[in-house]
């Protein structure tokens, strides 16, 4: 069988929209892919716990997350830097349809577009 991580860069990604079937599909297709759920403040919030929360994400293959833009004072300051555990490392950003372009604007400015689905 193949390692999770090696399945969690199956995840289409290269900021390929999914549905929620697609995505669904995916996940049925690859039930050992460990994935973690992000969830926090959007800013505001200092660096004072990034490096234990990464430490418990380097177990992950996956994170995801609502979408939210990228500031480095907030909770998706830890999506490149998971992102930097390893070039297998995945992360899945959940949007309504409408939303794709400013997602994609703002993440792409990060240079990590190629690394969401």
């Amino acid at each position: 069988a193949a390692e999770p991580s090696a399945m969690a860069a199956s995840l289409p990604c290269a900021g390929e929209v999914l549905t929620m079937e697609k995505f669904q599909h995916w996940r049925r297709e690859n039930p050992t892919v460990r994935i973690a759920h992000l969830k926090g403040f959007g800013d505001g919030i200092g660096n004072y716990y990034m490096a234990d929360a990464l430490e418990e994400l380097r177990h992950f293959d996956v994170i995801a997350f609502d979408g939210d833009p990228y500031k480095e004072n907030g909770f998706t300051a830890l999506v490149p830097l998971f992102l930097r555990l390893g070039a297998e490392k995945r992360a899945v950003a959940f949007k309504a349809s409408g939303a794709i372009a400013t997602l994609k604007r703002g993440w792409a400015s990060q240079g990590l577009w190629s690394r969401l689905a």
